[in-house]
């Protein structure tokens, strides 16, 4: 059955609002929704992916070295209303995207749905 123009509008309220950003060394990722929501990871990936990130300075000949990490993020994270990640993170830092000597870094998104419209696999 097809969703009334109110229904879908809400719907794209819901998924639209994107968060995130990057998380450098010693920085807590915190995903917090509002009440009756929750997060639902979009993408996720550690490492040195840019020089000029708040978290990157200098080059020093590693940059691009990365893994994408949204099944570790998604499963610690989506479904809840709030979640928090330290960086560094020894799941993260296990991937072993960097030399372990490099500081890295997380760079995410995410966004606040509904319960009703979470994936069944990401509902609590």
């Amino acid at each position: 059955m097809p969703r009334s123009t109110m229904e879908t509008d809400d719907y794209m309220r819901l998924v639209c609002a994107g968060r995130g950003g990057d998380y450098c060394d010693t920085e807590v990722f915190r995903a917090e929704c509002p009440e009756r929501q929750v997060v639902l990871m979009q993408s996720a990936v550690y490492g040195r992916m840019r020089v000029g990130s708040r978290c990157i300075e200098i080059d020093l000949g590693y940059i691009g070295c990365q893994r994408d990490v949204l099944q570790i993020v998604d499963r610690r994270c989506s479904g809840l209303r709030v979640c928090e990640m330290r960086i560094p993170d020894a799941e993260l830092e296990s991937t072993r995207a960097c030399l372990k000597e490099l500081k890295t870094y997380l760079h995410v998104s995410y966004r606040c749905v509904s319960r009703e419209y979470a994936p069944v696999t990401h509902r609590i």
